[in-house]
């Protein structure tokens, strides 16, 4: 009787073992994780959105779906976020933008993933780790349609945001050739277009940044941005008070019919 008993616990446990947070074997697919994660995040559930979509990069991972890997990504990301669980998120980040690189170019969110995945790390202490790949985040598209006029927004972010990280870490060459490289690129660009700040919003205030980081070994080039960051300023300002929610950079990402906002993260 005892050796039955004792069968019946053990298989009991394995049952439960084998439920695990999902309930009975849980989703098999992505597409299943997913589904779920749509229907929690109806009910405001974040915590279940949070495992679902985690999941759903695991299952997409196991069959190479990048697609799914990074829309689950997204929605991972944003529950975190939520949760206050950021920094959980970077080994999701690491494996979805580096195993699926052709699915991260055709992805709306290419650059607005990669900067923020830049931004989690330094918030994390992982400031050369930050730089690195915030870097990689202005080159891995360059010379391609992916760095055109229509991504200047996109890119902005990212400039401004290691801008910054260098500049709370101190001037040095590499901070310096970064910082004039960047500048250069800007004016141009706002010489090329002259005053329809509409695909160019945050270059101004990238550039400001800029200019405190070239402050250091050359004033008079620093100044010269710093008029020009000024200029940009006002016009971006009055394009922004003319058309409301400019200034700021969103995607509505779907998930099989359920919108999340997603916006790009800017260091303060």
């Amino acid at each position: 009787m005892k050796a039955i008993q004792g069968a019946a616990l053990v298989a009991a446990l394995a049952l439960v073992a084998g439920c695990g947070k999902f309930g009975i074997g849980g989703p098999k697919t992505s597409e299943e994780a997913l589904k779920g994660a749509k229907a929690a995040l109806a009910t405001g559930d974040v915590k279940s959105v949070y495992d679902l979509c985690g999941r759903a990069i695991e299952l997409a991972d196991k069959v190479g779906n990048g697609m799914h890997a990074i829309l689950a990504l997204e929605c991972y990301a944003d529950s975190a976020a939520r949760l206050g669980k950021t920094a959980s998120t970077l080994p999701a980040y690491a494996k979805v933008i580096g195993t699926y690189p052709t699915d991260m170019l055709n992805a709306a969110g290419r650059f607005r993933l990669r900067n923020d995945y830049g931004v989690a790390l330094y918030q994390a202490g992982k400031e050369d780790e930050a730089i690195a790949a915030l870097n990689e985040a202005l080159t891995v598209y360059k010379g391609t349609g992916r760095a055109g006029y229509n991504t200047v927004r996109d890119r902005m972010y990212i400039v401004r945001n290691l801008g910054k990280i260098y500049k709370k870490k101190g001037v040095t060459p590499a901070a310096t050739e970064f910082a004039i490289e960047w500048a250069d690129e800007i004016e141009a660009d706002i010489s090329r277009n002259g005053p329809h700040p509409a695909l160019r919003m945050g270059s101004g205030s990238a550039l400001e940044v800029l200019a405190d980081i070239i402050s250091a070994t050359d004033s008079t080039r620093a100044g010269q941005a710093r008029e020009v960051a000024t200029a940009e300023k006002e016009s971006e300002a009055a394009y922004a008070a003319a058309n409301p929610g400019s200034d700021r950079r969103c995607h509505n990402m779907g998930i099989y019919g359920a919108q999340m906002q997603r916006c790009f993260v800017d260091l303060p």
